[in-house]
């Protein structure tokens, strides 16, 4: 098994107070959570979610970066973070989730995009809501917000869709409990069953998270978790 990636900070992990990342042996097998990041051209966003990943408490037990061929900075600066960035110059969100969940080893992965921020206290919810089997995947409640303020008129549009979207489309899955997650969700699911629906499919170049939801929903609930 390689070695999985802490913060770094006082020498202890993970639980040590910097936004640097070093390396840790240890992995618990049934709750390690490694956190995938499909990136393209993300170099001017990138610092404010690499301080935000560095503040997650406790710390994800794999970091790991896939760029699908940027012409910034992009690498260079999730390199010079720690993170492990994993060259995949094929485009689409679709085939770089697929790569990373591939390059993974913990038994939990959440795909979160770069312009994304999770809430600090995201590993413990990962663990939490996944400890019960019925749950098959599940993401975050996001806020959608500007410069200065939350937008909470697009914030409610995005969540109430989770429940409109499978209404018009798959009506008679929406009745057996299917839900729409979005990438802006964050969703996490079990590496073992992202392998065992086929993951995403690689034709797609949009909607490749609500088609995978449609994939897990066989497996069990689909959960949008409030922060």
């Amino acid at each position: 098994m390689p070695p999985l990636i802490f913060r770094r900070g006082n020498g202890s992990c993970p639980t040590a107070n910097c936004g640097k990342w070093c390396q840790c042996r240890k992995l618990n097998a049934m709750t390690g959570i490694a956190i995938v990041i499909p990136m393209l051209n993300e170099a001017g966003g990138l610092p404010r979610l690499l301080r935000s990943l560095a503040a997650l408490e406790p710390a994800p037990a794999e970091l790991l970066a896939v760029d699908g061929g940027s012409a910034d900075a992009s690498v260079a600066i999730a390199e010079a973070a720690g993170l492990r960035v994993v060259r995949h110059n094929i485009r689409g969100r679709a085939t770089a989730i697929n790569r990373g969940v591939q390059e993974a080893t913990a038994p939990i992965i959440c795909v979160l995009h770069a312009d994304t921020l999770l809430p600090d206290d995201a590993v413990a919810v990962m663990r939490r809501v996944l400890a019960d089997p019925g749950t098959a995947l599940a993401g975050f409640t996001p806020l959608l917000s500007g410069p200065d303020q939350v937008r909470w008129g697009t914030s409610f549009h995005n969540w109430i869709k989770t429940w409109y979207a499978p209404l018009l489309f798959r009506p008679l899955l929406f009745l057996h409990g299917l839900r729409l997650l979005f990438g802006d969700h964050a969703m996490f699911f079990r590496r073992a069953d992202f392998l065992a629906v086929g993951g995403c499919d690689p034709t797609l170049l949009v909607m490749e998270e609500a088609d995978l939801c449609i994939r897990f929903h066989r497996l069990g609930c689909i959960l949008s978790t409030a922060w």
